[in-house]
Order: structure tokens, then C-alpha cells, then sequence
């Protein structure tokens, strides 16, 4: 398990337990989730919006500060 998986799980965990729900409560966005997205940048656990975008929308990891292209600068 990474550590997005981990923060998810224990954030969960934390609203279930706060605001006494059953462990088993869904979201209306469980409903709908069918997937998720790692947007880390490739060359630290800490991105910003940039590579971020890059990530979501490329599919590309990307260095912070840059968009739309590879570590290697290629686009």
C-alpha cells in the first residue's frame, strides 16, 4: 500500500469515526469513482500545480515547473 492509498484509507477512517458512521459508508463520489490518478511530479514526492496538470491530463510524469512535457523535456 503507498502512501496516497494510506492517507485516503486513514482520512476515511477519521470522518467515519468523527462523525460516527457505519465503517462501511460510501460517499457520493464512491458512487462514481472508478479509478484514481498519482500526480506526483518525477522528481519529488511534492509537486505543484503544474506538474500536476501534466500528470492528470497527459499521462506523463513531469518535473516541477514544467508542463506537458517528460522529464527530458520532450513534449
Amino acid at each position: 500500500m503507498d502512501s496516497v492509498c494510506i492517507r485516503n484509507f486513514c482520512s476515511r477512517l477519521l470522518s467515519i469515526y468523527i462523525n460516527d458512521l457505519h465503517y462501511n459508508n460510501t460517499t457520493p463520489l464512491d458512487q462514481i469513482l472508478v479509478g484514481s490518478s498519482r500526480t506526483r511530479s518525477s522528481d519529488s514526492l511534492v509537486t505543484d500545480s503544474a506538474a500536476g496538470a501534466t500528470a492528470f491530463s497527459c499521462i506523463k510524469k513531469t518535473y516541477n515547473g514544467a508542463i506537458a512535457v517528460d522529464p527530458d523535456k520532450a513534449p
